[in-house]
């Protein structure tokens, strides 16, 4: 598996999606600069309550904070993460497009003839694109932080910075389920467009979701259930796990567990069905 990793990282670092990967993450972060100077920012969320004195937040906050002259610590880790609202969905368009490169130009069929296992093709692309997409996702979110402090004056800290870094890890995990579950359903449309349109409306239907399940007095099973498997319900409230005791347990189980099950039903896809 080591040789077809290598493989795959050299395909990636050669191809015309990387290239564009890196230019678009350039054009975020001049986006993210650009939106510092706007007097209320931008949120694609809200604040359900106060804990500790800080704003608990569903979604992301770029620069929205209650008095720009002063804000919060929160504030501040949240901005500094937020651009994963732009970043989730970069990652499924890479995942997607690289993976059915390898359909549509055949290569994965010389894989296989060489007694590769099947599965494991499809766990290289998986830990190459999602580990390219972290190397850079989590720098991003990290000079994000250092450019909110200097900018507000907010000074910077060694906790700053491990919030950060948690966030980021906490946001990432479920993005590698979300990844993975493009991939799966690649295997069972063999249809890119598809796959990506699919994907963002599952991923944005929460966000409709959350709102209804904070208003409403009662949720039907099947909406507790859908929330459950949604990558987004996890990436949603990332940042609050310092409000939360369970948040980081329930991240990784999910993570856990979503890859044994997308794990047999993929292999189940390899074995059973002919790969065109």
């Amino acid at each position: 598996m080591f040789n077809q990793i290598k493989s795959d990282l050299y395909k990636l670092q050669h191809s015309l999606v990387l290239k564009l990967f890196l230019i678009i993450i350039m054009l975020l972060f001049g986006t993210y600069i650009a939106m510092s100077f706007s007097y209320e920012g931008f949120a694609m969320g809200y604040s359900i309550e106060k804990v500790k004195g800080y704003d608990l937040v569903h979604g992301f906050m770029t620069f929205a904070f209650d008095n720009a002259a002063v804000p919060t610590y929160m504030e501040v880790i949240y901005s500094s993460v937020s651009m994963t609202f732009f970043m989730w969905m970069l990652l499924l368009v890479v995942t997607i497009m690289t993976f059915s490169k390898e359909f549509t130009t055949g290569s994965i069929k010389l894989a296989y003839a060489k007694g590769n296992s099947k599965i494991k093709l499809l766990w290289s692309k998986l830990i190459i694109v999602c580990g390219v997409f972290f190397s850079v996702y989590l720098p991003f979110n990290i000079l994000a932080y250092i450019y909110t402090s200097l900018k507000y004056g907010t000074g910077m800290s060694s906790g700053g910075f491990a919030d950060v870094i948690l966030s980021s890890v906490l946001m990432f995990l479920p993005m590698v389920i979300m990844s993975y579950m493009a991939m799966t359903l690649f295997l069972l449309f063999q249809n890119a467009a598809l796959v990506i349109s699919s994907m963002v409306i599952f991923m944005f239907s929460y966000v409709f979701i959350d709102i209804g399940m904070q208003i409403s007095q009662s949720n039907p099973f099947i909406v507790q259930l859908y929330s459950v498997i949604n990558p987004m319900s996890y990436i949603w409230v990332a940042c609050n796990y310092w409000a939360d005791s369970a948040l980081i347990r329930n991240v990784i189980l999910y993570f856990v567990l979503g890859f044994i099950i997308l794990s047999g039903l993929s292999w189940y896809l390899l074995e059973k069905r002919e790969v065109k």
